[in-house]
């Protein structure tokens, strides 16, 4: 009897959408204020790969000498489809998909059966 096992390696991530901005303003002032949004993914076709979808925001505190890095504290994925993702965060910024990468690798296991006991 053989039986398939799959297995998945971390190869990285990727920028799987447009960037968006939202702003809100409040007397002239800009507004922190709790968002969900829908980013259409750059679909990944790819028979040894899954693409994972991150909701991310662009933190410009983070690594400030290289002028900012991807943050996902805040944001999370409310619901995934196929080639879009819907998102949550609890305030405005320029927001954004990214794509954890993993390796799909299948594995035959090739167990005894009855028969082969005979």
């Amino acid at each position: 009897m053989q039986t398939f096992l799959c297995t998945h390696r971390y190869l990285g991530t990727v920028l799987g959408s447009s960037v968006i901005s939202t702003t809100v303003l409040g007397d002239d002032h800009p507004v922190s204020m709790a968002v969900h949004f829908q980013l259409q993914q750059k679909v990944q076709n790819s028979i040894d790969a899954v693409y994972d979808p991150v909701c991310a925001f662009w933190d410009f505190d983070l690594t400030p000498e290289a002028g900012g890095w991807w943050n996902t504290k805040g944001c999370e994925v409310v619901s995934k489809h196929y080639g879009y993702t819907v998102c949550y965060c609890n305030h405005t910024t320029n927001f954004a998909l990214l794509l954890q990468v993993y390796e799909t690798q299948v594995k035959c296991l090739c167990l005894p059966t009855a028969v082969d006991f005979v």
